[in-house]
């Protein structure tokens, strides 16, 4: 059996004559928030946060279909966290993202079980959370850490 026909065989031929098209994009919805009025004069705004995770999009090629932000504190009550709720909601019953981009994991919850939970619920459908931060001050650290 020739290469050819070995392709063939695994990939139907129609995928033989067809060339090569561009990566598929992922697909993200963008999740910002703030407690604190400090936090908004220190960088940490809502359209600043989403300012870099544009930019961290762009420069990936993923495409963001909505944005979901919250100004309030939830403390570590997540019942409180009404939008929050609404975006995992959203996340999980569309099913039209590929990944949630956030500007820094303290903006995505305080209580490092309950972020882990949520991250583990979302990877079991598919929806990853990156493990890298976007925002970034000028000594590298994320923005969150240099306040």
């Amino acid at each position: 059996m020739s290469a050819e026909d070995f392709v063939r065989r695994l990939f139907g031929p129609s995928k033989l004559n067809q060339p090569p098209g561009p990566p598929e994009r992922l697909r993200a919805c963008a999740w910002a928030r703030v407690s604190t009025g400090e936090q908004e004069e220190r960088g940490l705004s809502i359209p600043e946060q989403f300012r870099e995770i544009k930019c961290f999009a762009e420069k990936r090629g993923i495409d963001i279909l909505r944005e979901f932000y919250e100004a309030a504190s939830a403390f570590r009550h997540q019942e409180r966290r009404v939008v929050f709720l609404r975006m995992v909601d959203w996340v999980r019953t569309k099913r039209e993202i590929d990944i949630i981009l956030v500007h820094d994991y303290s903006r995505f919850g305080r209580d490092g079980d309950a972020v882990k939970s949520t991250i583990r619920e979302l990877l079991k459908i598919g929806v990853r959370v990156p493990l890298s931060r976007i925002g970034q001050c000028t000594n590298g650290r994320t923005t969150a850490s240099c306040i």
